[in-house]
């Protein structure tokens, strides 16, 4: 096509598609002619993100963040106060206000902990849900349990490693999210111990939040000192119920799939 193609963050994709005149689209990118001299260069050449483009985007960001698949699509609206017995309204709204207000937690260093005694209580997926949309939001976020962390670090003491030990810790401090999944489920040595009083000091001298969980209360963690202190010292402590879950989640959503289908029966679609 004739014309500049002009790339601006001064305009809006909205502005784009409703003032100016659509040219074609290749699938991944709308293009759009600025006919009528909207912006400096008449006749320049705009373009706008498909919403294919949109969605492959995000779920490469997701990938990246090390979400697991399972988890990849859950968002806050899915952690279903109806799970529980207990009323988790509070807690939700903390965590609610944690991801809407994340830049002025970002610049704090504030972080969360969210704690249970009880397996498959929604922990891990509440953390996944909070990645998910503040990936969304164009935050640089990454997840992954702590032991997982450690085996990483491992990993890079191999002559066959192709990352080194350093780039590696350097993404582990200076993401502005690092959720730490399982905290205090790893095998603790004095090596484990001093690894992560490196990550942990490193983000909390820079006033870079982390999102744990945890079945242990922070006093309950076998961590030296220090590092006990350094998550007290930024973490606004949750504690989630004590209730197992995971097993009322399958239960809830095979229910709702089934009603769907008997709608879907009940309008003659499978008829």
């Amino acid at each position: 096509m004739q014309g500049k193609y002009m790339t601006s963050d001064s305009i809006t994709d909205a502005v784009i598609k409703a003032r100016m005149t659509f040219v074609q689209s290749d699938g991944f990118w709308d293009i759009y002619e600025d006919t009528d001299g909207i912006t400096a260069e008449k006749g320049s050449i705009w373009t706008v993100p498909t919403e294919m483009a949109k969605k492959q985007s995000l779920e490469a960001k997701i990938s990246f963040a090390r979400v697991p698949m399972a988890y990849s699509l859950k968002r806050l609206k899915d952690v279903d106060p109806d799970y529980y017995k207990t009323n988790v309204t509070r807690e939700l709204m903390i965590i609610q206000d944690y991801v809407s207000a994340f830049s002025k937690y970002l610049k704090s260093g504030q972080s969360l902990y969210i704690w249970s005694h009880m397996l498959g209580s929604g922990k891990t997926m509440t953390a996944c849900a909070v990645a998910n949309e503040l990936v969304e939001r164009g935050f640089e976020v990454l997840f992954m349990t702590s032991g997982t962390m450690f085996m990483k670090i491992r990993d890079t003491f191999s002559e066959k490693s192709k990352i080194s030990t350093e780039s590696l810790m350097d993404s582990f401090k200076k993401c502005e999210l690092l959720i730490l999944d399982d905290l205090g489920s790893e095998k603790m040595s004095a090596w484990t111990d001093e690894t992560m009083f490196e990550v942990i000091n490193a983000r909390y001298l820079a006033h870079k939040p982390t999102l744990f969980t945890s079945n242990c209360n922070v006093t309950e963690l076998n961590y030296n000192k220090r590092i006990i202190d350094r998550i007290k010292a930024d973490c606004t402590i949750i504690h989630w119920p004590e209730e197992g879950v995971r097993n009322s989640i399958g239960d809830m959503n095979r229910q709702r799939q089934n009603e769907e289908w008997q709608q879907m029966e009940l309008k003659g679609v499978t008829a």
